[in-house]
């Protein structure tokens, strides 16, 4: 297992944060280039290691890393153009791409949550069956049985 990731996540997290606070003195071009290598290092780490249990979770935390890289590059790219038009359009491409991903996220979030709620379902209907079935299940200690109501009239003399 990966018992470290969520260090790692953590890790990430802070020195993307350094590297915005920190870089002030460099331009924006070499501060987004820090941010790219370190994005690149834990993006391979992250495809390399698949520290989830799931593929889906992997693929969710690669595709998230991968566009966070593109919006970067994006970013970079919007910043060192002098066309005011090639900017709104990468503007728009960065909106659309990680409007997409968010959209997605929120269908996953919605089958998982459908999904655990069928599962549930499913759980609770077993359970009422098996209830039933035990209803209905004579138990042979609590029966009584034709002989035994019959009185043998030597009982009632006495």
């Amino acid at each position: 297992g990966c018992y470290y990731w969520e260090f790692l996540i953590i890790l990430r997290k802070v020195l993307l944060i350094l590297i915005s606070i920190f870089t002030n003195y460099l331009s924006f071009k070499w501060r987004t280039i820090f941010i790219l290598i370190t994005l690149l290092i834990f993006i391979r780490l992250q495809v390399g290691y698949q520290p989830y249990t799931t593929k889906k979770l992997n693929t969710f935390e690669s595709v998230s890393l991968f566009l966070l890289y593109i919006t970067a590059i994006f970013g970079l790219l919007m910043y060192s153009l002098e066309n005011t038009t090639a900017r709104q359009v990468f503007y728009a491409l960065v909106l659309i791409v990680n409007g997409v991903f968010i959209v997605c996220c929120g269908i996953y979030l919605v089958q998982l949550v459908i999904n655990m709620v069928k599962k549930k379902i499913r759980e609770i209907k077993a359970s009422h069956e098996k209830a039933k079935k035990v209803e209905k299940t004579p138990n042979p200690s609590a029966m009584t049985s034709v002989k035994d109501l019959q009185v043998d009239e030597n009982e009632l003399r006495h």
